[in-house]
């Protein structure tokens, strides 16, 4: 399956392949307790899908991303 057409709902891909395993899960407990639609990617490890509904905050008002962990928006919001 193309990747572009699985990922075309989400706002944000959030690539912590940079970093540790551990470290990347605690990026993504960070998000799942903010936001209701956090998923793995499973075609790239250490790699999340977020989607931002109505009533949740921006990510970048509650989300500073570690060194190793790269922000990529996918559509506006």
């Amino acid at each position: 399956m193309d990747r572009r057409f699985i990922l075309q709902n989400y706002h944000y891909l959030i690539d912590c392949s940079a970093m540790t395993p551990e470290d990347a899960e605690k990026v993504y407990s960070q998000l799942q307790a903010l936001y209701i639609f956090v998923d793995y990617v499973f075609q790239k490890p250490r790699t999340y899908a977020l989607l931002i509904q109505d009533g949740e905050p921006e990510l970048s008002s509650v989300f500073r991303p570690p060194d190793g962990c790269r922000v990529t928006p996918l559509q506006p919001r």
